[in-house]
C-alpha cells in the first residue's frame, strides 16, 4: 500500500539518522495496510504484525484518543483497526474533509486530539445512520423471491461518500452484485459504487458497456463510476437483461476450512488458532462448521436492532453463544427449538476479568 511504501522509505531514513527511533510509525503503516484490505502475507504481514505491537505498546496519541472515545480498550487487533479505527478516520473524508483525520494523526496535544476524536466519532455515527437508512430503503424494494441479477438502487438522497457501504450491505444480504448510485440533479450526473460476489467480476461487467460511463474503474469485487443520469436505466437494462450470468453463483454456499465437532469449541482451541495471526485479507481467520446445534433462544439487539444473538446447545447440553453483527435479518429464518448447522469464526469476549468464547456467525443452514 501507499502507507507501506511511505513507511519503508521513512523508516530507512530514520534508521540512518536516528537509529534509536527504528520502526517508528509502523502503527500508521499497519493501519493503512489493513484498512486497504491488502493481503496480510509476506512483507505486508510483517508490517501488520510490527505495527500491531507498536499500537499496543506505544500508540500514536490520536489513535489512543480515538479508541478512548469509541470505548475500545487495549489490546487491539486487526478487527479494531478495520472496524473501529478505519471507519472513523474515513468518515470525515466520506462526508466532509479528510484534513481532520490527518490533524488527529499528527497531534501532540491531548485536548485537541480528544476534540477531533469526538468529532470523528459523531461523523462516523452519521455515516452509519445514512448507510442504514439507504440500505433499508433499497432492501424494501427488493422481492426476495425475484431478486434481479444485479441489484441497482439509485436516489438523489444518497450521499456519494456512503454508496459503497450501501452496495456492500446489499451484496452481503442478498448474495447478488449490487450497485448504489447517488444522483445529482443539478449536474445531471450520478456517482455509482458497486460490490460483487465470487465468480462475477463487477469491473469486467461494467466495462462491457463502457461507453455509458463518463468514468469507470475498479477490480473484480468492487468498482466505481460516473454516469449521466439518463444512462442509468440503460445500465440496468444491460446488466439485468442482456448480460448472461450463471445464476448458480447466487446460491449461498457454506465455505469452511474445517468441520469442527462441538467438543473442540473451547478456549484451548481458540488460543492455538491465535498463533496464526494477524488475520485479514490473504490470511483469513479460520472458519469452522459445526452441525446439529439446537437454538434454545434468540434475540436481536443494537440501536436499530441490526444484530443477532443465538443461544445454542449441542447434543451433550453444552451451551454456546453465537453473534451475527448486521445479521438480524437471519432471525426470521430461524425458529427456537430447531437444529441448525453453523458456519463461524471464533471470538473472545473479555469483560471484568472473565474470558468467554463466542462464535461469530458467517452462515446458518436450517436442518
Amino acid at each position: 500500500t501507499g502507507a507501506g511504501i511511505a513507511w519503508t522509505i521513512s523508516n530507512n531514513l530514520i534508521t540512518s539518522n536516528f537509529p534509536h527511533e527504528k520502526n517508528k510509525y509502523s502503527d500508521l503503516a499497519a493501519i493503512g495496510t489493513i484498512c486497504d484490505l491488502q493481503p496480510l502475507t509476506d512483507f505486508n504481514r510483517s508490517i501488520a504484525k510490527m505495527g500491531l505491537t507498536e499500537l499496543n505498546t506505544n500508540s500514536n496519541l490520536g489513535i489512543k484518543k480515538l479508541l478512548e472515545v469509541a470505548a475500545v480498550k487495549f489490546p487491539i487487533d486487526t478487527y479494531e483497526i478495520g472496524w473501529v479505527i478505519g471507519p472513523r478516520l474515513n468518515a470525515t473524508g466520506r462526508l466532509e474533509n479528510a484534513m481532520d483525520s490527518l490533524n488527529l494523526l499528527i497531534s501532540d496535544d491531548p485536548t485537541d486530539a480528544l476534540r477531533i476524536s469526538k468529532e470523528l466519532n459523531l461523523l462516523n455515527q452519521t455515516r452509519q445512520d445514512k448507510t442504514f437508512a439507504g440500505f433499508e430503503m433499497a432492501s424494501k424494494k427488493i422481492e426476495e423471491n425475484n431478486i434481479p441479477n444485479f441489484i441497482i438502487s439509485s436516489d438523489e438522497n444518497y450521499h456519494e461518500g456512503i454508496i459503497g457501504l450501501i452496495a456492500g450491505r446489499l451484496t452481503q444480504k442478498f448474495n447478488h452484485p449490487a450497485v448504489a448510485i447517488s444522483i445529482d440533479k443539478k449536474t445531471g450526473l450520478a456517482k455509482g459504487s458497486a460490490r460483487s460476489i465470487s465468480g462475477i467480476s463487477i469491473v469486467d461487467s461494467l466495462r462491457e458497456v463502457e461507453t455509458l460511463f463518463e468514468k469507470v474503474g475498479g477490480h473484480e469485487m468492487a468498482a466505481g463510476f460516473t454516469i449521466k443520469t439518463e444512462n442509468i436505466e440503460k445500465l440496468n437494462e444491460f446488466l439485468n437483461k442482456t448480460l448472461k450470468i450463471d445464476k448458480s453463483l447466487f446460491d449461498k454456499k457454506i465455505e469452511a476450512d474445517l468441520e469442527l465437532p462441538s467438543s473442540l469449541i473451547s478456549l484451548s482451541t481458540f488460543e492455538k488458532i491465535q498463533r496464526l495471526k494477524p488475520f485479514g485479507t490473504g490470511n483469513p481467520e479460520p472458519t469452522f462448521l459445526t452441525k446439529n446445534l439446537k437454538v434454545f433462544n434468540k434475540i436481536v439487539f443494537g440501536k436499530e436492532n441490526t444484530h443477532l444473538k443465538l443461544f445454542l446447545l449441542d447434543e451433550n447440553q453444552n451451551e454456546f453463544t453465537a453473534l451475527g453483527f448486521g445479521r438480524s435479518y437471519m432471525s426470521n429464518k430461524i425458529n427456537i427449538g430447531e437444529t441448525i448447522d453453523l458456519c463461524y469464526n471464533f471470538s473472545l469476549n473479555e469483560w471484568n476479568g472473565n474470558r468467554n468464547l463466542e462464535l461469530k456467525i458467517r452462515e446458518i443452514l436450517s436442518n
